[in-house]
């Protein structure tokens, strides 16, 4: 099996709940060699951390146009931000975050396995898989 390569960059969302309630919102967007297509979105709080999957390609495409017709989309704002719109059953989150960090992040990623290179080793997923459970 070889070792599986990731990138990592912490950012400061500012953030708007449906009620109106501001507040700025740490988190990490993670990308690994193993999941391809995917890019995690750990959101911080003093409680637990919450964890969202998103397209890769979605937030590409976000940079410039309005991206994403389901539970995550992403779009261009003005002053250089990225808005992205989180729904679920429990509820939703617009954050805005720097364009400036999603540049840096996705080109990591991009120089990591650039698009239409992507490739899924379902051995090493599925062990990498029943790693994690094991924890």
């Amino acid at each position: 099996m070889t070792s599986a390569v990731s990138v990592s960059h912490d950012v400061l969302l500012r953030c708007a709940t449906p009620s109106g309630r501001r507040t700025t919102l740490a988190a990490t967007l993670a990308y690994a060699e193993l999941d391809p297509y995917a890019v995690r979105v750990v959101f911080h709080s003093p409680h637990d951390d919450v964890a969202w999957l998103v397209d890769r390609e979605l937030l590409i495409a976000g940079l410039e146009v309005v991206a994403g017709d389901g539970d995550v989309r992403a779009r261009p704002v003005a002053a250089g931000m990225i808005e992205l719109r989180f729904r679920s059953p429990a509820g939703s989150l617009v954050a805005l975050l720097p364009r400036t960090d999603l540049d840096v992040f996705l080109a990591r990623t991009l120089d990591l396995v650039p698009l239409g290179e992507e490739r899924i080793d379902a051995d090493e997923l599925l062990v990498a898989l029943l790693a994690s459970e094991a924890e």
